[in-house]
């Protein structure tokens, strides 16, 4: 019997989130492909890395294909590619002329690359993000050699506000192209945060492998042949480009603390309050950013949308700093938004810095602060519940705890809508405890399930168009 290729990794990123670094460390292994942005050239005519193109027309898709995997290719077989956002606009009219994809959408990902390992690539900093675009742009130095030294432009405070819109523009692009390939056939996901990469690249390059079903050899340890660009200027800029948006555009970003220090580099953060304090409230939960305020409107447009009113009693599961709550808070009468959530630190600081004083007063918001999902003292029962971005953090186990620890205390008429990450065939299994770093996912078939256990009947609702792609299900006690 052949001895079954091993698929393509595919590294899909946004400019300046550590694709170059990380492709680098994957062909260090001797394993894992020569990783490197082989298509930008179809795009670009003068990139460094090209391979050999045979001519146009869908009969010559197998040249084109092999002609690639050969180029990206280690002596095990295995290959890779790095495709940037900036090119993905562009390349499906180019590998159309192959017979790859339909000409105008992402479809050529997975016909290019049928069996693949599609390592999604993100940078949380958005702010680190904006300033190393902007300084590779101004200077063109897109890598640094370890033993070379950077230069930086003048400060211009215009420029880096057009990078920051850019960098979260292809932000954005990253996502839709990444939700568009979740549950293809023959694709398996894999998401890896720059700044968890850059605290444990060994960690990362493991997954990668484990997925790919290789083997690193026994001696490897990851090197690269790039050092991280940032420096003691990056942290000085950035503070000066905090500070003058804060001036200019208070509700784009807040500023840092009087006296903040910005870490030499975003560590892994602990699942707590020391946690909190390191991210910040909005980065912790994963929200900063355009995302905090696009993902607190629409939770609330949908509810109010579904028939929630100023008179109903609604109950935040895992409220965190309260991305909903700035809306459902002043909506409600006095009294009628619970919140629950394990950490305290998150509860504070929403109100401190997002609600308000004054409105905390006139609302009377109730919180119930503990890890359990405990109800048991919750004041009132509601007429509405929502768990907007918890069941993507919970393994099965803790999602039954959740319905369970909701059915003795709802209404026959309650409507609980919670989102989640659809599960694909092909994804990499779920983490095994629950945590808010970290990403799990789930059939609909397995939500329903978990909610009959607790006496929930489900209504799949499905895309609503979050940001990053979760979908939404309404669960009603079962006997209604």
């Amino acid at each position: 019997m052949t001895e079954r290729a091993p698929p393509t990794i595919v590294v899909l990123a946004a400019p300046r989130s550590g694709s170059s670094w990380l492709g680098s460390m994957l062909r260090d292994t001797g394993v894992l492909g020569v990783c490197r942005e082989w298509l930008t050239g179809l795009v670009y005519p003068t990139f460094q890395h090209r391979f050999p193109l045979p001519p146009a027309g869908a009969a010559n898709a197998p040249a084109f294909r092999t002609a690639l995997h050969v180029a990206g290719a280690t002596p095990n077989g295995a290959s890779a590619v790095k495709i940037v956002t900036s090119t993905l606009d562009a390349l499906p009219a180019l590998v159309a002329q192959w017979g790859f994809g339909d000409g105008s959408s992402d479809r050529w990902i997975d016909a290019l690359f049928p069996r693949s390992v599609v390592v999604v690539l993100r940078r949380l900093d958005e702010i680190g993000q904006a300033l190393s675009w902007w300084r590779a742009r101004h200077t063109g130095e897109f890598v640094r050699p370890v033993a070379g030294e950077g230069s930086w432009p003048p400060y211009d405070f215009s420029s880096l506000q057009e990078a920051l819109r850019e960098s979260r523009q292809h932000s954005a692009r990253l996502e839709s192209a990444a939700a568009g390939l979740r549950g293809r056939a023959g694709i398996r996901m894999l998401d890896v945060n720059y700044e968890d990469l850059e605290e444990s690249p060994a960690e990362t390059i493991r997954a990668v492998a484990a997925l790919a079903g290789i083997e690193l050899p026994p001696s490897w340890s990851p090197r690269s042949e790039f050092a991280k660009q940032r420096d003691e200027t990056t942290d000085r800029l950035r503070q000066r480009f905090l500070a003058d948006l804060a001036v200019t555009q208070p509700s784009t970003l807040q500023p840092p603390p009087e006296g903040a220090e910005f870490p030499s580099k975003p560590p892994l953060v602990p699942d707590s309050g020391e946690g909190v304090l390191a991210l910040g409230h909005r980065r912790f939960i994963g929200g900063e950013g355009a995302h905090w305020d696009a993902i607190g409107r629409l939770q609330f447009d949908f509810l109010v949308a579904a028939g929630l009113r100023p008179n109903h009693v609604l109950l935040d599961i895992a409220c965190g700093s309260l991305r909903g709550g700035l809306h459902f808070i002043p909506y409600l009468d006095a009294g009628n938004y619970i919140g629950l959530d394990r950490l305290v630190d998150l509860i504070i600081l929403g109100v401190a810095e997002e609600l308000g004083v004054e409105r905390f007063r006139a609302k009377r918001p109730r919180f119930l602060v503990n890890g359990r999902f405990d109800l048991s003292e919750i004041p009132a029962a509601p007429d509405f519940a929502l768990a907007q971005s918890l069941f993507t953090h919970l393994t099965n186990d803790d999602i039954a705890r959740v319905f369970a620890a909701l059915a003795p205390h709802a209404k026959p008429t309650t409507r609980f809508f919670a989102t989640f990450l659809p599960r694909g065939s092909n994804d990499a299994a779920n983490p095994e405890s629950s945590h808010s770093r970290l990403v799990f996912r789930q059939t609909p078939e397995e939500l329903a399930a978990l909610a009959a256990q607790a006496g929930w009947s489900m209504r799949l609702i499905g895309d609503w168009r979050h940001p990053r792609g979760q979908h939404i299900a309404e669960f009603v006690p079962a006997a209604r």
